[in-house]
């Protein structure tokens, strides 16, 4: 039974690294909810201005106006490429969090099937030794009434 023990600290602490994992692999995907939000956002923005930019375009609008949009356009377009960049960074990160968490909850599937097989081998071994005993006794008693 001792080793059974041992196997159950061993899960123990299987099912501990599994919930570090699982609570980064939290992290990670709210990280990358929130980037990929701001990024919706942005697209938003620019989709918005770029409409405006259009009509502005259409309309004949002053100068100063149309520039003004086109500006704010320029400016927004790196900005959405470096956070898209961002996303990318925080999706590889999610996905790397994914696999350690699947190799952690691996791992203490591994460690529950050790236990079940080492729980049924002592159940068995048991049951042997308690057969044997009965045996014995039986045979004890057999021969006492032999004996007689």
């Amino acid at each position: 039974m001792a080793d059974v023990q041992s196997l159950e600290k061993m899960k123990m602490i299987r099912n501990q690294d599994k919930q570090q994992a699982q609570f980064v692999y939290q992290q990670k995907v709210d990280e990358f909810e929130t980037l990929a939000n701001q990024l919706v956002d942005l697209l938003r923005k620019k989709e918005v201005m770029e409409a405006k930019y259009n009509e502005c375009l259409s309309n004949q609008q002053s100068i100063q106006t149309i520039h003004s949009y086109h500006n704010y356009l320029q400016h927004l377009t790196p900005t959405i490429m470096e956070l898209q960049q961002r996303v990318n960074r925080a999706r590889d990160n999610m996905r790397q969090a994914q696999e350690k968490l699947t190799e952690q909850h691996i791992e203490e599937k591994k460690m529950e099937k050790l236990i079940d097989r080492k729980r049924s081998r002592q159940y068995e071994l048991d049951k042997k030794s308690d057969m044997k005993l009965m045996d014995d006794i039986s045979l004890q008693q057999y021969l006492k009434s032999k004996g007689r």
